[in-house]
């Protein structure tokens, strides 16, 4: 998947205002939930930048479609 690819190779400091933009200021169906997982699964994952992307993920989840963390 072409969007998953791209959030594996974007450096990390970049990834929770790219993840903002597109989730809240974009319209459209967003896969957050597999954007979510590849985040997960990055060899980063415990980095500040990559956990505050995932809590832009959960944030919108949350608020759109009643997402239970």
């Amino acid at each position: 998947m072409e969007d998953e690819a791209r959030l594996k190779n974007m450096p990390a400091p970049e990834l929770a205002e790219v993840l903002d933009i597109v989730l809240w200021d974009m319209s459209g169906d967003h896969p957050a939930e597999l954007w979510l997982d590849e985040l997960k699964v990055r060899p980063d994952a415990a980095t500040q930048p990559v956990q505050a992307a995932m809590a832009v993920i959960e944030e919108y989840l949350v608020a759109t479609s009643g997402f239970s963390l």
